[in-house]
């Protein structure tokens, strides 16, 4: 995701599904009293200030960004007084819902004919755009056949920055997200992805088996 639409997603699109999402977990008064801690704590709070100062990678850069709305507010909901279990469920809720809507623009799947009419290298290389969308250079692609596609994520942004902050529990709520996106979206594919590097597995193996969806029509 290029920066002026990352931009145009944090503003318009991430913070009010994030709003919209605590009102419903708190209610009105205490989701206004969190988001004045969350603006308050903006302000000070560097929550990777305890990471070694090295130069970050583009993709690294990328994951802190994506990062650092989630660690502010889970000090905000600490401050305000919410018990940890109670923080990372409100917390895996808000991730749910803003990253459902983050995959809905940068998930562009062909539909099946038109993928069956790539040749080899196209279909790599529209796999490899998906993963840079994502943020996820560190991968093997294991599978590009005519009714499907498979890819490996061998290195997680997230889980690496996470475990160094001690925040491992937080890893897993993105994995989450993936997965109520692929459960409710309209796009042609089944998806299937049994190991996570976020549960203690090697890597994250993706797949998408094409599916019967005739309302599907994402072309990229």
């Amino acid at each position: 995701m290029n920066a002026l639409r990352l931009i145009f997603f944090e503003v318009f699109i991430q913070t009010p599904t994030a709003i919209i999402t605590l009102v419903r977990e708190l209610g009105v008064l205490r989701a206004l009293a969190v988001a004045w801690h969350f603006a308050m704590v903006s302000f000070y709070y560097n929550p990777f200030k305890i990471l070694l100062k090295t130069r970050l990678a583009e993709h690294e850069r990328f994951s802190r960004r994506q990062l650092k709305p989630v660690l502010l507010l889970e000090r905000a909901l600490e401050l305000h007084g919410v018990p940890a279990e109670r923080r990372i469920a409100i917390l895996g809720k808000v991730i749910a819902a803003a990253g459902t809507k983050f995959a809905a623009l940068n998930a562009v799947i062909p539909n099946h004919a038109a993928w069956q009419t790539m040749p080899s290298a196209k279909r790599h290389g529209h796999i490899r755009k998906l993963l840079a969308r994502f943020g996820s250079p560190e991968a093997e692609i294991v599978d590009a056949s005519d009714d499907a596609m498979a890819f490996h994520i061998t290195a997680c942004y997230f889980v690496r920055q996470l475990n160094a902050l001690g925040k491992p529990e937080l890893a897993g709520l993105f994995c989450d997200a993936d997965d109520d996106f692929f459960a409710s979206s309209n796009l042609p594919i089944a998806f299937e992805r049994p190991h996570t590097i976020a549960r203690g597995h090697a890597h994250c193996d993706f797949r998408f088996r094409y599916v019967d969806k005739e309302s599907a029509t994402h072309n990229d």
